[in-house]
C-alpha cells in the first residue's frame, strides 16, 4: 500500500502542477496581447514622430515668414531714410542759400549806407575768402558772416546749421 500512496501522491502533485502550468492556448493569448502591444507603442512612436517632423516643419516656415517680413521692413526704413537724406540736404541747400543772401544783402546795404570803412572790409573779405577756398561752403559762408558784421551772424544762428552733403 505504500506505493499506492506515493503513486497516487505523484499523481497529485504532476496533476496540481499542470493546473497551475499555464496552458498552450493561455501562452498563445500572451504572445498575441504582448505582440498587439508592442505594435501598438511602434504605432505611437510614428505618430509622435510624424507630429515632431510637421512642427519642425512649420516652425521653418514660420521663421522664413519672420526674415522676409524682417527683411521687407529693412528695406522700407532703408526707403524712409533715403528720403529724409534727400529732404535734409534739399532743405541744408535752402538755408546756405538763405545765409548767402543775406550776406549779399548785408553787403549791398552797408555799401549803399555809406560805411566808411567798406573798402577795408571788403579787403579783408577777399582775403578771408581767399585763404577759406579750400574749406567747404559751409566754412566760406561763416567767414563772410563774420566779416559782414553781428547782424548777419544773428541771422544765420535763427536757422538750422548747414552740413556739407554726404
Amino acid at each position: 500500500m505504500g506505493k499506492g500512496l506515493s503513486y497516487s501522491g505523484e499523481a497529485k502533485a504532476k496533476n496540481n502542477k499542470a493546473k497551475k502550468a499555464p496552458s498552450a492556448f493561455a501562452l498563445e493569448e500572451e504572445r498575441r496581447a504582448k505582440a498587439a502591444a508592442e505594435v501598438r507603442a511602434q504605432e505611437e512612436r510614428a505618430a509622435q514622430l510624424a507630429a515632431e517632423q510637421e512642427a519642425a516643419r512649420r516652425a521653418e516656415r514660420e521663421a522664413a515668414e519672420l526674415a522676409g517680413a524682417a527683411e521687407q521692413a529693412a528695406l522700407r526704413e532703408d526707403a524712409e531714410l533715403a528720403e529724409a537724406l534727400r529732404w535734409s540736404e534739399a532743405d541744408a541747400e535752402e538755408a546756405l542759400a538763405r545765409r548767402v543772401s543775406r550776406c549779399e544783402e548785408a553787403v549791398s546795404s552797408e555799401s549803399t549806407g555809406g560805411g566808411g570803412d567798406l573798402p577795408r572790409r571788403v579787403e579783408r573779405l577777399e582775403a578771408s575768402l581767399g585763404t577759406a577756398t579750400a574749406g567747404s561752403l559751409e566754412e566760406r559762408v561763416s567767414a563772410i558772416e563774420r566779416l559782414i558784421g553781428p547782424e548777419a551772424g544773428e541771422a544765420a544762428e535763427q536757422h538750422l546749421p548747414v552740413t556739407e552733403p554726404l
